[in-house]
């Protein structure tokens, strides 16, 4: 039996009052996942209570792990438009490991990501599945 290792970065930005596209078209990056408050949620009945946007990069090797959330915090911040929008919204920086074997990846937000985390009112969420 195989063991598979699973880790994936997204970010993931939602409760804005614009659409979705406008993200795409500051960013200059197609989401993986974008939506409108009262779309259908995939898995039930319920409705989305907010206007949504998620990159997500899956199946990282460990060295591609911090490539991958340099890569975010490039494209982000220099965007004043989003900065200032999101002030007002909700959003996080998710990275989720699943670990079926002895592997360990690593994983580091040095300050200058911190502080642009910050300054956008965003959350870091790091989810570790041993």
């Amino acid at each position: 039996m195989n063991k598979i290792n699973n880790m994936y970065v997204y970010i993931k930005l939602y409760d804005f009052k614009f659409e979705p596209e406008e993200i795409t078209k500051i960013l200059k990056h197609k989401p993986s996942k974008d939506y409108l408050k009262g779309d259908k949620v995939e898995f039930g009945s319920r409705l989305r209570k907010y206007n949504g946007w998620h990159s997500q990069k899956t199946n990282l090797k460990s060295a591609e792990l911090n490539k991958h959330i340099e890569k975010i915090f490039k494209m982000i911040p220099r965007h004043i438009k989003i900065k200032n929008a999101l002030k007002k919204s909700k959003g996080a920086l998710v990275v989720v490991v699943h670990i079926k074997d002895e592997f360990r990846p690593v994983l580091s937000i040095d300050k200058k990501q911190t502080a642009v985390i910050g300054s956008l009112g965003l959350d870091i969420e790091i989810d570790y599945y041993p």
